[in-house]
């Protein structure tokens, strides 16, 4: 069944839309989703995620991320 998720991971559809596309009902994709995930070796974080942009305001530090934006509470005084 990994072939089917490598396949549903391809297509860029949600899980709903490709089980309605191969007759097959969602929680059976769901599963091996799940299983095939956990199949896969294990990534830190820092593998996974690159910031492109770091900005500093008064109370945030705004992270700019390939999918959105983080925004961390400073704690700490900044200075210039």
């Amino acid at each position: 069944m990994f072939p089917l998720v490598e396949s549903w991971l391809k297509s860029g559809l949600s899980q709903k839309q490709f089980c309605l596309e191969h007759q097959m009902p969602v929680h059976i994709l769901a599963y091996w989703v799940g299983r095939y995930r956990q199949s896969q070796p294990n990534k830190t974080t820092a593998d996974k995620v690159v910031a492109t942009k770091a900005v500093a305001t008064k109370s945030n530090v705004n992270y700019g991320l390939d999918r959105g934006i983080i925004k961390q509470p400073c704690h700490t005084l900044l200075t210039g």
